[in-house]
């Protein structure tokens, strides 16, 4: 039968179990199985017979008294307890507020009592008016006698509430099982139990006086509790990573939608919200760093925004070895987190996990593999480079991994990741500076799906809610905090006392901190220079026998290398004197000319003396589809068309990093030195640039770079010659026109 969460039909239900009923009562022999059915399925015995009282749907214009009818997550966490029941071990469930847990559990004893022989359950909560209040609905034993009273007469036998309900204990005569309760300091002191239950386990005021008690008492302790900050025997042992938790959020629950939670969030306060609808153990911490409705928000986030994903393919490892905490990898296509996957390093080593996440990255399209390269990890980098040169010999494509050493200084230091602060002065090491950038990603998102504002689409962050770990990623993801040390610089801790480490929000983390060097539009690091000399300072040279520049159009972007060349192809060979990025908006006619101007006074420091404007100082231009380059044809702006001849920007990139990375390519001071104001980004583009060897095809900085470096070292035969074999007749420089003549 089909059924509306929103609008559901009880008349029909009922007459359905009235059917039902009837076949039983005619049929000899149903009832025995149908008994044994249910003494193994009680989730079925519940959906089939159970009714649950809520006083609220009297104001919906519903019945008080309604069927039990499970949900899908209800029926998990019935087969969670059976399954602790089974291993003999304890477990955690946390919950949301108002999504029937304690129904549940109050049901499930019942049924296991109506149908098992000679188990006992019992019930414990912080105060006993939770456990037994005469007449209270809220009490576990007020559910358990009212659900057993109204089940049919055929499955409760001889039970009456009457005899078989005293307070704080209800026996089942059929089978000769229990429930009983206690509270506060006595729970565990009232003998054997099948299945312990501690409601509202956070709220134990001392939970060191009932472990032992409750050690001897049961195998089988299940605590279920929504949270209520992180100090509290509840928390440590749902972090501990020692117990199997299950979580049960208020969106596993049908009957509640994005308009319940917005009713929520104007009757609650911040930190009730948090804690007990959106399970934070952080609500009431100071310093929180990624908010949980931040979170939420970030589920999905592509689909809501009507965002296409583009972008890189890359993965992170955060490794462990035999210890609780797991390895974890987090695999992302630019903003989207679309894989989620952790195991277990007990019976391995470090290079067993490497290996399985270099599987994992060819199997799932990544190319590179972040790593934390503190402690444990810093093994990955020589067992990454092995299995490469294995790959290798068996003709598979190489997995560069790359070293994330969250204890090192900031990347960046002049640059500002927040507003009005360097990096250097605002945050303590690069582990702060990478947790606050994902923090902003969070944030951002929050900002462009609740309050509806707008914001960079390559600045936010997506998560597939498919991930099959995503309950857990949502929980660590709140777990870290910051604060601010001595000396006012941002320090984050990760792991609270008592609590694992968060390995999959660490890989996470360690997946988008790349970004920290792309800023949303250069192409993520992915090897470092494999030469020093290739981003140091060079003296500027003198009397180079040509100047040149290479002037490149993407999309809305324009940018400029500006070269100096010897055509002896010595060590000397080629220099980059300076480079610039720009924007193209109203303001581009002036920064047009300005290229010549630089171009000029660069030709005056490095090229040959006693000529002001030769033919061989040239400026070429790629990227003439884009219109902007056209237009400077038109206007008889002194730039010679690149052509189609040369490849696309990542191939071409490929080609030209081995000049740089041999020190071919050497960086005179105003190139080395000079920071860059661009989209946000102040830093010198241009050296971060040189040391990856992957780029965006829409990197116009890379394209003019990449093109200098052909121009001089392949010849790049659809250019015209650097120096003309042929004295070539002196030429007017033509005037600027600009764009407004047009």
């Amino acid at each position: 039968m089909s059924w509306d969460w929103q609008a559901p039909d009880y008349d029909a239900v009922r007459a359905q179990r009235l059917e039902r009923l009837m076949r039983i009562r005619s049929t000899p022999g149903l009832l025995g199985s149908l008994k044994v059915h249910y003494a193994e399925h009680p989730a079925d015995f519940i959906s089939d017979w159970g009714v649950t009282s809520d006083p609220r749907n009297k104001n919906k214009g519903l019945p008080v008294e309604v069927p039990f009818l499970l949900f899908e997550r209800q029926r998990q966490m019935i087969e969670f307890v059976l399954e602790r029941q089974r291993a003999r071990e304890p477990g955690i469930i946390e919950k949301s507020r108002d999504c029937g847990a304690s129904w549940l559990i109050a049901c499930l004893a019942a049924t296991q009592c109506l149908f098992s022989v000679g188990v006992v359950f019992g019930f414990g909560s912080s105060k006993e008016d939770r456990v037994d209040r005469s007449g209270d609905p809220d009490s576990i034993f007020w559910k358990v006698r009212f659900f057993v009273a109204h089940v049919p007469p055929e499955f409760r036998g001889s039970w009456e509430e009457s005899k078989h309900a005293a307070h704080m204990r209800i026996s089942f005569p059929q089978t000769g099982s229990a429930i009983v309760g206690e509270a506060g300091d006595a729970i565990g002191r009232g003998g054997r139990t099948t299945t312990y239950f501690i409601d509202e386990a956070a709220h134990l005021e001392r939970p060191q006086l009932i472990e032992a008690s409750l050690a001897s008492n049961t195998d089988c302790r299940v605590d279920v509790s929504t949270p209520a900050g992180r100090a509290n025997s509840f928390a440590v042992k749902r972090w501990s990573g020692k117990v199997k938790v299950f979580t049960f959020r208020w969106d596993h629950d049908p009957r509640k939608t994005p308009a319940w939670l917005e009713r929520q969030k104007q009757l609650l306060d911040p930190v009730t919200l948090n804690q007990e609808v959106l399970l934070s153990y952080d609500a009431s911490v100071e310093g929180i760093l990624i908010p949980a409705e931040w979170i939420h928000a970030a589920i999905d986030a592509h689909n809501k925004l009507g965002i296409q994903v583009s972008g890189e393919r890359r993965a992170a490892l955060d490794v462990a070895d035999e210890g609780r905490d797991k390895c974890a990898l987090a695999g992302r296509h630019g903003i989207l987190l679309e894989r989620l996957t952790s195991w277990s390093g007990k019976n391995g080593d470090i290079r067993r996990s490497t290996i399985k996440a270099i599987n994992l990255c060819e199997e799932h399209g990544y190319g590179v593999l972040d790593f934390d390269s503190d402690g444990l990890g810093a093994g990955v980098r020589g067992d990454a480079i092995d299995i490469n040169s294995k790959r290798r010999e068996a003709g598979k494509s190489e997995i560069l991994a790359e070293p994330f050493r969250g204890s090192a200084a900031v990347f960046d230091p002049e640059g500002s990741l927040v507003e009005g602060r360097l990096n250097k002065d605002f945050f303590a090491n690069l582990k702060a500076q990478a947790w606050w950038a994902l923090r902003l990603r969070f944030q951002a998102t929050y900002r462009a799906v609740v309050e509806k504002m707008p914001v960079d689409p390559d600045s936010i962050i997506a998560i597939d809610p498919a991930l099959p770990e995503l309950t857990q990623l949502c929980a660590e993801l709140v777990q870290p905090s910051y604060s601010v040390n001595a000396v006012g610089k941002i320090v984050v801790d990760k792991a609270p006392e008592g609590a694992p480490s968060p390995n999959l929000a660490d890989s996470v983390m360690i997946a988008y901190a790349s970004s920290l060097r792309s800023r949303a539009y250069f192409a993520a690091p992915t090897r470092e220079p494999s030469s020093v000399q290739a981003t140091s300072s060079s003296a500027m040279p003198t009397r180079m026998n040509s100047v040149f520049a290479v002037l490149a159009f993407v999309e809305d972007t324009a940018a400029v290398v500006y070269c100096a060349a010897n055509h002896s192809r010595s060590q000397s060979a080629f220099f980059v004197l300076d480079y610039d990025l720009r924007e193209l908006d109203s303001t581009a006619e002036l920064w047009m000319r300005g290229v010549e101007r630089r171009l000029a006074d660069l030709y005056n420091i490095s090229g040959p003396k006693g000529e002001l404007y030769p033919p061989n100082l040239q400026i070429y231009t790629d990227g003439f589809e884009e219109g902007y380059a056209e237009l400077l044809r038109q206007r008889s702006f002194p730039a010679v068309p690149v052509g189609d001849d040369l490849p696309p920007i990542t191939e071409r990139f490929n080609k030209a990093r081995p000049y740089v990375n041999v020190g071919l390519v050497k960086f005179a001071p105003p190139a080395a030195e000079r920071m860059v104001s661009f989209r946000g980004a102040t830093r010198n583009h241009l050296r971060e640039l040189a040391g990856r060897s992957e780029v965006t095809e829409r990197n116009a900085l890379a394209v003019a770079f990449a093109t200098a470096v052909l121009i001089v070292f392949k010849g790049a035969p659809v250019l015209p010659p650097l120096m003309p074999k042929e004295p070539a007749p002196r030429r007017e420089r033509p005037p600027w026109r600009g764009f407004r003549a047009l």
